[in-house]
């Protein structure tokens, strides 16, 4: 930044910018009242240059500083179509950059934005296995190679597994959704799945090498991936704004939504099943449906 750059920086203690601890998370209904204190006064800053300063009240160098959200995130199941819903489980090889970098959202700007893997002199080729949010049907997936011109790859495979209770080594349990296509030069190459098998992991094969801009994946997540999903985000959210979504969303009474939230975390649907058990079978069945999990 030369010409659009600020003339000076400060960073304040509050509402806006956070420099709260990660065990003194705020409440959200406190987030707008919450304390205040410069923790860097107002100091000049160059163009194109990084401007370092120091913290005018002492804090451990382990400190985490966080924004303040004055809400909970929104839960899975009023996500939009498209969101990054994946993590790579296990590069093969050295690559560069990481191969996290072939689902980041928007489209790619450079060749850089994409995932470039080492020239091979073997006969073997390069992969990548990803482990989706919840398992789900795959009905399209997308390959780009956009940038990619004299490094892209000849061709890909993509594949699927359904690791429920097992593991990712049983080389009979992966099956094609896309078998092996010849794959053109910068150019998003968009496919139709039509295996109606859901997956809990993917693995795309390229051969023998070369670069990706993005992988995309399209479908949907089962009943039980969608309950498994909606668990783990409610088991994540602050105890505070975990009663408050009981209370604003199920119309649970205060009382009993901070005692709901203070037994997490549910590890299985059995366990929060167990939780409801004598509770409001108004309130229990709302509270089911807000996480997407079957009744009982």
């Amino acid at each position: 930044m030369r010409g659009r750059r600020p003339s000076h920086a400060r960073g304040d203690r509050g509402r806006h910018m956070g420099a709260h601890r990660a065990e003194e998370r705020p409440a959200a209904a406190t987030a707008s009242t919450a304390s205040r204190w410069t923790w860097s006064s107002a100091s000049p800053m160059s163009g194109s240059a990084s401007s370092p300063t120091g913290a005018s009240r002492g804090c451990a160098s382990t400190d985490r500083w966080r924004r303040i959200r004055a809400s909970s995130p929104p839960r899975p199941s009023t996500w939009p179509p498209c969101r990054r819903v994946a993590r790579s489980s296990t590069p093969a090889t050295a690559s560069t950059p990481r191969p996290t970098t072939s689902w980041p959202p928007g489209c790619p700007l450079v060749m850089g934005d994409g995932w470039e893997t080492s020239r091979r002199r073997d006969d073997g080729n390069d992969w990548i296995v990803a482990q989706l949010a919840a398992r789900g049907r795959i009905t399209h997936a997308t390959i780009d190679t956009s940038y990619f011109i004299g490094n892209s790859p000849g061709s890909a495979r993509l594949q699927g597994i359904d690791a429920t209770g097992g593991g990712l080594d049983a080389p009979d349990a992966w099956f094609d959704l896309l078998p092996r296509t010849r794959l053109q030069r910068d150019t998003p190459h968009r496919f139709r799945v039509t295996t109606t098998q859901p997956v809990t992991h993917i693995r795309l094969d390229i051969h023998p090498d070369g670069g990706l801009a993005r992988l995309r994946l399209f479908g949907s997540p089962t009943s039980d991936g969608l309950g498994a999903l909606g668990l783990r985000w409610f088991d994540l959210l602050p105890p505070d704004q975990a009663s408050a979504v009981l209370t604003a969303e199920c119309g649970a009474p205060a009382d009993w939504a901070r005692d709901f939230a203070a037994a997490r975390p549910f590890s299985d649907e059995s366990g929060l099943h167990k939780a409801l058990e004598g509770a409001d079978p108004l309130t229990a069945s709302r509270v089911r449906g807000l996480l997407g999990v079957n009744p009982a």
